[in-house]
């Protein structure tokens, strides 16, 4: 209300001591009294000052006693009334005073000044030197030497002050004004007051200030100076700085100062800014509130005088209120608010002029009425329905029925807490716009008088139909990541299939399930719900019925990892990549697994390196995917002009075996088109060979041909006369120009053609296809490995070749092969159990029938192989023989072989027999015989030996060995060495024959001693003789066998129970550590 104070208004602590002139009557009052003793002791010694002195003093002097306040100290100290002054400060406690006072005023000017910021170095420099050059020398040489001496001459000598009496004269009066405090400063404890009389702002110091009268209760919680306090005060000048400040200041009741001129005329207005009371905050100097914010009424128009063109709008006037200006009624003051309607008067300062409303009654708050103007409303207003969603505190919100806003009401829960809360179904009345409150928050509207109403009486929706058939016509999209917030997601549409009249429903992407993507076309069954709250009708819980085909492809899974795996496609080469999630809920209850089935459609990638992606992935029942389409069924005579390479043969490169080997050919003649299974190649040929034209040769060249289609495109061209041509992977077909043009390019006569066939397409997996075999198969186009045109289901036909017959006369110990003997031939013919007919079981001397053909080896095998029942072939012919041994039969060596190995004789024939010698000529015929074929096992048979044997049939095989005459020699064992070789004298003969003790046989073991009696038989390898399959007849000395005793084999047995390690780190002995050490020590 009142002005700030300027920048030239601001004094400085220093002015509070320019007080000359005025002399002190009175002495100060015991508590914060005034420091304003300077004056009082000037005009003193001004008084007591003779004449006489006046005339005798120095110019000098008399220039020092006219000088101001800080001049006198000077004289003071001098010590004129030394005596006198000293005894009168003791009595009259100046000296305390200006000790008590001073010095507290002085450091809290100080410490104001420092406060407030730019007298800092002033007052370092002025106030205090001039407090201790005028203060305390002052008070130091005035009041000590002054006072003290006055003192003393008072009380010594008598009253000096009595006998002067005549010259102490009083200082006229200072003109005393009126203020009010406008500003304080807690910090520096100074001020400024502002004077109605001055007409400015004038600067105080809080010391100046008296205490509040002790009758005044409310003193004791009011700090000692605020704003606003009344005071009376006199002016001095700082010398120092010539600004004016107050000084020996008297309170003022409350209202006595009068700034402002009230009118008698009572307005009214509106409250349109409400006021808010200052804030107290702790000081130095206690509570010291803040400025308060002044409010504002808008009066009550006044209309204005308006003219017949056109009238003149209201001019609003507007006025400032505080708290001050309240009138309190009852005792109570009523704060007014906005919008309130108040009662006023007017109230212009004297000085300023401003305007401020007073004596403020308040005649009609703002809540009355707008509660009058709600009740007012709600009379041609209707309930509304809603269901409570959430409460907060002391608000809350209702989910409207017939509004997509929630509406904001206020919960008071003494009222409402039994009643009302969440999910409880309401009834109420939304409050117009223009009535809304501002502390509704986010809600658009606001709920009033809340009534619960029962369950069930509050539907937001409701089924109109369920599992209707419809078709996807506009399917939903979600927006990107980038746009999720920014934009929202578009409905999708479905159509109505089965009813009468044409209908569309929206949808939207949560009704599907979270797997199934939705596509245009596809047949789906859903419910139709009405939303009553939106007005609308939608389709929810959407399931998947038909998946549109258009675009579908069909694969196999070939890989499965974490989350993802590849398709291998049907319609196209190589692999697709899917995820899991792009599975949908299988209808058959089928989980997803290696090999299974799908149909799925295709994401073409975007980049050139990316694969495609297999998306709207649907498992199927197996066999659903159709992979060979029929082309010639049931051919008979096709002829196999390649076979396919063995699986297990590769390159040397070690990849698979190439594409001539991989598949083999055969060609038959069927009435239809090679092409039918490569309709593009055919359109492809037919557009570039335009028969319209005759006059040029025409071609048409097709690259990146497998072999299949190369095989197709030769057939077609050899049906029509077109010449054909083939590099590589690329064809070229032409027709000359002088070639017959073809009308309709149809087939009506058979056609030969070739294709291929892979190594298991035969039928029966033990017949093995030959070049020339004449097969019946099925022609079909398969899409396994690049859409190739196959024979499939080979099965050989019966020639007119000559069939064999002969017995079996051995099978393998694997069981995939054997050896036949023929009826008309000594040789053995091999065969492949794949090559018995009928999976008939086979076994040795069995008499079979087969076919000869020749094998991959250049040699001849048996096919076709069907067993004869026994009897069915003459008995085998029995042939007696005498042979001599060229090679022993030995016993195998290893556990698991049963048979000896095989040996061989020599055939001595009949005429020779009587005069053969060991020098006769080797017999063409040789035999095999094992130890197994003869008579008497005990006999040991040696190369040279003569004996009688029994051949079977056409075969080599010897049976019934029998020992006729023995090529065996005898002698002595002469020395053997440690390894247990040796020699050995031969009876008759001084040439020693040397052994080895593999040579030993029989059960006596490989241990030969000195002067043992053997038999053996003897070889020359070079010029040394060699004693083998060797036998001990007599033992020189009885075996001697070093036993283990009953002791140490105890001891060795505890030994091993204590897990000992041996020196091969096993623990205990190994197995057979007994007949080990026997067999070692036999002999020493």
């Amino acid at each position: 209300m009142f002005r700030e104070p300027q920048k030239g208004d601001w004094a400085d602590a220093s002015d509070e001591e320019g007080d000359d002139g005025l002399l002190r009557t009175t002495p100060a009052p015991a508590t914060r009294a005034p420091a304003a003793a300077t004056n009082y002791w000037a005009s003193r010694a001004q008084a007591t000052t003779t004449p006489a002195q006046e005339q005798k003093a120095e110019p000098h002097q008399q220039q020092d006693a006219r000088a101001p306040r800080q001049e006198a100290g000077r004289f003071d100290r001098q010590g004129s009334d030394r005596g006198s002054d000293r005894g009168f400060d003791r009595n009259s406690s100046d000296r305390g005073y200006n000790r008590g006072n001073d010095r507290g005023y002085d450091r809290s000017d100080r410490g104001g000044d420092r406060g407030y910021g730019g007298d800092r170095g002033y007052d370092r420099g002025g106030d205090r030197g001039y407090d201790r050059g005028g203060d305390r020398g002052y008070d130091r040489g005035f009041d000590r030497g002054g006072d003290r001496n006055l003192d003393r001459g008072s009380d010594r000598y008598g009253s000096r002050a009595d006998s002067d009496s005549r010259s102490f004269r009083r200082a006229p009066a200072a003109p005393r004004y009126e203020g009010i405090v406008m500003t304080l400063k807690e910090d520096g404890g100074f001020g400024f007051l502002h004077s109605l009389d001055l007409d400015q702002d004038v600067f105080f110091h809080e010391s100046e200030v008296p205490s509040r009268p002790a009758t005044d209760d409310a003193a004791a919680s009011l700090p000692h100076v605020q704003v606003g306090d009344e005071l009376s005060f006199e002016l001095t000048i700082n010398r120092r700085n010539g600004k004016e400040s107050a000084t020996h200041m008297t309170r003022l009741p409350k209202g006595t100062i009068v700034t402002e001129d009230i009118g008698d005329i009572v307005e009214t207005g509106v409250v349109t800014k409400g006021t808010l009371p200052p804030k107290h905050a702790k000081g130095r100097l206690g509570d010291r509130p803040t400025p308060e914010v002044m409010g504002t009424i808008e009066l009550t128009p006044v209309a204005t005088e308006a003219t017949d063109d056109a009238p003149k709008p209201l001019k609003r006037h507007y006025v400032r209120f505080n708290l001050d200006s309240v009138a309190a009624d009852d005792g109570k003051k009523v704060i007014p608010r906005v919008g309130d309607d108040v009662a006023f008067r007017v109230a212009v300062h004297k000085q300023l002029g401003t305007k401020r409303a007073v004596d403020l009654h308040v005649t009609c708050s703002a809540s009355k009425k707008r509660a009058a103007a709600i009740d007012a409303a709600l009379v041609d207003l209707e309930r509304e329905t809603g269901i409570v969603s959430s409460i907060k505190g002391s608000s809350g919100y209702i989910k409207c029925l017939s509004r997509l806003q929630d509406a904001f009401f206020a919960y008071d829960h003494k009222s409402m807490g039994a009643t009302i809360k969440e999910k409880t179904e309401v009834s109420f009345f939304i409050l117009p716009e223009h009535l809304q409150a501002e502390d509704r928050g986010n809600a658009k509207v606001t709920a009033l008088k809340l009534e619960a109403l029962p369950e069930g009486s509050v539907l937001f929706e409701e089924i109109m139909a369920s599992s209707v058939h419809g078709k996807i016509v506009v399917k939903p999209t979600e927006p990107s990541r980038q746009f999720a917030k920014a934009k929202p997601s578009a409905r999708g549409k479905i159509a109505v299939t089965d009813a009468e009249t044409p209908a569309e429903y929206a949808v939207d992407g949560s009704e599907f399930d979270a797997n199934y993507t939705p596509k245009e076309g596809d047949e789906v069954l859903f419910d139709v719900l009405h939303d009553l709250r939106r007005g609308e009708k939608i389709a929810v819980n959407v399931r998947s019925v038909l998946l549109n085909p258009i675009g579908r492809e069909c694969g196999v899974v070939t890989a499965m990892k974490d989350d993802f795996g590849f398709l291998k496609c049907v319609d196209r080469p190589g692999d697709a990549y899917f995820r899991f999630s792009d599975v949908l809920q299988s209808t058959y209850h089928l989980t997803l697994r290696m090999h299974a089935e799908v149909s799925f459609d295709v994401i073409e990638p975007t980049k050139a390196k990316d694969g495609i992606r297999a998306t709207r992935i649907q498992l199927l029942p197996k066999n659903t995917i159709q992979w060979e389409t029929p082309l010639d069924d049931n051919i008979a005579n096709a002829v196999i002009l390649a076979v396919p390479g063995r699986p297990a043969f590769k390159d040397h490169s070690g990849d698979k075996p190439s594409g001539e080997a991989k598949y083999g050919k055969l060609s038959y003649t069927a009435v239809s088109c090679p092409l039918a299974a490569y309709p593009e190649l055919k359109a492809a040929v037919l557009a570039g060979l335009d028969q319209s034209v005759s006059d040029v040769d025409q071609s048409v060249t097709l690259k990146q041909l497998h072999a299949s289609q190369r095989l197709a495109l030769a057939a077609f061209a050899a049906y029509f006369g077109l010449a054909y041509a083939e590099e590589r992977n690329t064809a070229t077909l032409t027709q000359a120009r002088d070639a017959a043009r073809v009308s309709d390019w149809a087939i009506t006569t058979p056609c030969e053609r070739t294709v291929v066939f892979a190594n298991d397409a035969h039928k029966d997996v033990r017949y093995e296809p030959s070049v020339g075999d004449t097969v019946r198969c099925n022609v079909v186009a398969t899409k396994k490995g690049g859409h190739l045109v196959l024979a499939k289901d080979l099965v050989l036909l019966h020639s007119d070749a000559p069939l064999s017959q002969g017995w079996v006369t051995a099978i393998k110990a694997d069981g995939q092969y054997g050896f036949l003997e023929p009826t008309t031939s000594s040789d053995s013919v091999f065969f492949h159990f794949r090559d018995v007919g009928e999976k008939a079981k086979i076994k040795v001397g069995d008499e079979v029938e087969y076919v000869l053909k020749p094998a991959a080896d250049k040699k001849t095998k048996a096919t076709q192989i069907r067993v004869l029942p026994p009897g069915s072939l003459p008995p085998k012919q029995v042939v007696a023989y005498e042979a001599v041994v060229e090679r022993v039969s030995l016993r195998p060596k290893a556990r698991d072989v049963k048979k000896s190995t095989a040996g061989k004789l020599r055939v001595v024939p009949e005429a020779e027999v009587a005069a053969a010698t060991d020098d006769e000529e080797a017999p063409t015929l040789l035999l095999s015989f094992h130890l197994e074929d003869q008579v008497d096992k005990h006999v040991v048979l040696r190369a040279g030996d003569r004996v009688r044997c029994v051949v079977k049939g056409s075969g080599k095989a010897a049976t019934e060995v029998a020992l006729v005459a023995s090529n065996a020699k005898t002698g002595v064992v002469s020395a053997v060495d440690e390894s247990g070789a040796g020699s050995i004298q031969v009876d008759g003969d001084e040439t020693p024959a040397a052994f080895v003790s593999k040579q030993v046989l029989g059960s006596s073991g490989r241990f030969l001693s000195v002067g043992d009696k053997v038999e053996f038989s003897t070889n020359h390898i070079g010029d040394a003789l060699h004693a083998t399959s060797i036998v001990r007849l007599e033992s020189a000395a009885p075996d001697r066998k070093v036993t283990v005793n009953s002791s140490l084999r105890r001891q060795l047995k505890e030994a091993t129970a204590r897990t000992a390690k041996g020196p091969d780190g096993t623990k205990g002995f190994a197995s057979g550590w007994r007949s080990q050490v026997e067999e070692d020590q036999v002999y020493t």
